[in-house]
Parts: structure tokens; C-alpha cells; sequence
């Protein structure tokens, strides 16, 4: 509020803008891993880079919010490289989980759409009482293979934001 007038329109520098362009480099290298597994078809869309980009802006904002529900004052610095210049680390925990829950989730997640879209493909007899098996199991098991990752996302954004509680800041590379 700004002398009885609502401020709308904040931007999210995790989206867009200088800081956001930092974050390029972690998202690109998390892309790169990603791109390793599931490939989805050549048509699809949104390009699962994006996808990658979302995740990890997503996640850095829960990590955030959740160090702030904590109450204690934590931190998150988030550093080009693993051994950053300046920074006298007291203790050095080596945790890659977080970076590849992101990526898991983003398969996953293109895993759960390119089986529902199957499920609901035009190409299916519409006139036909019956979804063909296989499209059905694979969006039943993607849909808790999702859920199965979301999980492991949550538990791993709570532990990184419970270390914030103990040391006060936690320095992250950008690979997270």
C-alpha cells in the first residue's frame, strides 16, 4: 500500500529480469539432464527446457517461503560454482538431491501429459465404450509416478529450508 493506493503489478524477479538471467546457467544445466531421459515428441509443447525453467523458479520460491515460515532468519545464497570465492563455509554437506528432484519431476510430469494425451488422443474410436488398456495403466502409474515426485520435491525443499534453522544461511550452486 502506498498512501491509500493498492501497488499491483509486482514483478517476479525470479521470472524475468537480472537475477533471473544468473539463474539461466542452473537451469540450463538441469535441462541438459533432463533431456537425457524421457524424450517427448517432436511436437509437443511447451519445449521441455521451459518446463525445466518453471520447476526451478517454482522451487526456489517454495524454498524460499518455507525458510521464511521458520521464523529464524535464514538464508539461501545461491553461487555461480561449487567453491565460491568469499565464503567461509563452516560446513560442507554435498546434497544433489534437490536438482535432481526437480528434474524427475519435469519428466515425470511430460511422462503424465504425453500419457493422458494418449488416453484422450483424437485418434481413439470416440464411438468405442472403452479406453484401450495400456493408455489407461500408463496415465493411472505416470499420475502416481507425479505424485511420487512431488513428494520427493517437498521432502527435499523442507530439509534444504530446516538447514537455514541451523546455520543461517545455506550456500547452494546454481545447479541446486
Amino acid at each position: 500500500m502506498r498512501v491509500n493506493r493498492l501497488i499491483t503489478g509486482a514483478i517476479n524477479v525470479l521470472e524475468a529480469g537480472p537475477v533471473h538471467d544468473l539463474l539461466e546457467e542452473g537451469i540450463d544445466a538441469l535441462a541438459s539432464r533432463r533431456e537425457a531421459g524421457l524424450q517427448p515428441p517432436d511436437d509437443y509443447l511447451p519445449p521441455p527446457s521451459d518446463i525445466v525453467g518453471w520447476e526451478y523458479v517454482r522451487s526456489i520460491m517454495r524454498l524460499l517461503l518455507r525458510v521464511k515460515s521458520h521464523a529464524h532468519g535464514g538464508a539461501i545464497v545461491i553461487v555461480p560454482n561449487d567453491s565460491p570465492d568469499g565464503i567461509n563455509i563452516k560446513h560442507s554437506l554435498a546434497y544433489d538431491r534437490l536438482g535432481e528432484a526437480i528434474v524427475a519431476r519435469t519428466s515425470t510430469w511430460i511422462g503424465r501429459d504425453i500419457s493422458s494425451n494418449a488416453v484422450h488422443d483424437e485418434d481413439l474410436d470416440v464411438d468405442s465404450p472403452t479406453v484401450p488398456a495400456d493408455a489407461y495403466r500408463d496415465q493411472v502409474t505416470t499420475r502416481g509416478d507425479l505424485d511420487d515426485s512431488d513428494a520427493e520435491l517437498d521432502a527435499t525443499l523442507w530439509f534444504v529450508s530446516l538447514l537455514t534453522r541451523v546455520d543461517g544461511a545455506v550456500v547452494i550452486n546454481q545447479e541446486l
